[in-house]
């Protein structure tokens, strides 16, 4: 990681940490930064309840632990039905990059269970599957420099529940 990745993601942690809202300027430094960033690889646990549900879809899990991009994939492809059957790990995350880089992007700076994170939603242009729905949310962990899950969704007050705190509408 180089020092312009380190500076965008301070950034970011100060905004959450003062709980402030951002200039236009440091909202387009975050931007650029989120619509190249890698999403988490850190290996997690696939669950009972997901390696269940993709047996019943045919699909059987060789290992016990996948990196994170892949468990949201196949979460999203054979579970949920909003990304198309034959994405890829590069695909999605391009979906992903695009949704962040949409021109009506909305932003929000929170706290998840604690972690910090940047929001965005952005209008779906993936529309072409089983449950297609208006927006893709993306979250980005400034404190991991990754984006930590990627999905379509309806309206923000669909996403945002009780466990977000210090919710900052930044755009």
């Amino acid at each position: 990681m180089d020092l312009a990745e380190l500076s965008v993601d301070a950034l970011a942690l100060s905004l959450i940490t003062a709980d402030r809202q951002a200039t236009d300027d440091e909202l387009a430094q975050i931007v650029a930064h989120v619509a190249a960033a890698p999403f988490s690889t850190r290996l997690v646990r696939v669950t009972r309840w997901l390696r269940e549900q993709l047996v019943e879809k045919g699909i059987a899990l060789e290992t016990d632990r996948l990196p994170s991009v892949n468990v949201h994939l196949l979460k999203r492809v054979y579970i949920d039905g909003q990304w198309p059957t034959d994405a890829t790990v590069g695909s999605y995350l391009s979906d992903l990059h695009q949704a962040v880089s949409h021109p009506d992007v909305r932003i929000w700076t929170y706290r998840y269970y604690a972690e910090p994170y940047v929001g965005f939603l952005s209008p779906s242009h993936v529309q072409t599957v089983l449950s297609p729905q208006p927006y893709i949310f993306v979250a980005y962990n400034p404190r991991y420099g990754a984006i930590t899950t990627g999905y379509q969704a309806g309206e923000p007050e669909s996403i945002f529940t009780d466990e977000f705190k210090q919710l900052r509408k930044q755009r």
